[in-house]
């Protein structure tokens, strides 16, 4: 049996840790746990996380202080889905929310796993 990653289950919502009545971390694994690690990579910046410096976009290089370029940035979240463990393919990204006066950018993603199934979800 092949292993399969597990990862801590995220609220969609306020992206904080989700618990059992008991206190205990939730875990996801399979397509969930795949596209949440994504929406992760895409959210986080180079860095930022403690154990894992590499993760992550560099938004500073790739777009602070610089005119938003939805090519840009459709090309550099693409490169972090073809990084993320489990997705096989990144078939499109779309940016459907581009605000450059307040830095907010908004997205629909399609990707194909390792599993072998199709997911579409927004960023």
């Amino acid at each position: 049996m092949a292993h399969e990653n597990k990862t801590a289950l995220l609220d969609p919502n306020s992206w904080d840790l989700q618990l059992t009545p008991e206190g205990n971390i939730l875990l996801t694994s399979g397509n969930l746990a795949i596209a949440q690690n994504l929406a992760n990579e895409i959210r986080l910046w180079t860095n930022d996380a403690y154990f894992q410096q590499e993760n992550g976009i560099n938004w500073k290089e790739a777009q602070l202080a610089k005119s938003l370029d939805t090519t840009v940035l459709s090309q550099v979240i693409r490169e972090a889905g073809n990084r993320t463990q489990g997705v096989q393919s990144v078939d499109s990204v779309t940016v459907t929310e581009f605000d450059e006066e307040n830095r907010i950018l908004h997205g629909e993603i399609t990707i194909t796993t390792e599993l072998q199934e199709t997911l579409t979800f927004n960023f």
